[in-house]
């Protein structure tokens, strides 16, 4: 009766053990994927294209990965884009910072090539991934 009483502690401090260990290991995941985010999104702010500063300070880190709230311009930024139409007919459009306008639009914008600001951002980011979870690991 003795031996079944230390069997079933040895089983339950076992088990208690390792769900704190378990525990500890999704903390940890949870802690490196933070930091990862936060240097991903501070790689990509570096990385952007400097026009104005809108794309750059629209990144951020979203705990799980980093993303841009400037959706309309970060695509054609990070894709590149061909040549395309801007404004409205009758519109006044201009640009003080090239010394355009003003006009009146629609007028021809001669389009963009890719920078790959957030790919460029992962890029950099992937050789850190398994240092930083090592990292967090208990």
């Amino acid at each position: 009766m003795a031996g079944g009483a230390v069997r079933v502690r040895t089983r339950v401090q076992w088990r208690d053990e390792m769900g704190r260990y378990a525990a500890r290991v999704d903390e940890g995941a949870e802690e490196a994927q933070r930091e990862l985010s936060e240097i991903g999104a501070t790689l990509a702010r570096a990385l952007a294209p400097r026009r104005r500063g809108i794309l750059a300070g629209s990144i951020q880190s979203t705990g799980h990965g980093f993303a841009t709230g400037a959706l309309t311009y970060a695509l054609p930024q990070e894709e590149g884009a061909g040549a395309h139409p801007i404004g409205e007919p009758g519109q006044v459009l201009g640009n003080r910072e090239d010394e355009f306008g003003p006009v009146r639009g629609p007028v021809l914008h001669p389009g963009n090539p890719a920078v790959h600001f957030m790919r460029n951002a992962l890029r950099l980011l992937k050789p850190r991934i398994m240092p930083t979870i090592r990292s967090n690991m208990p």
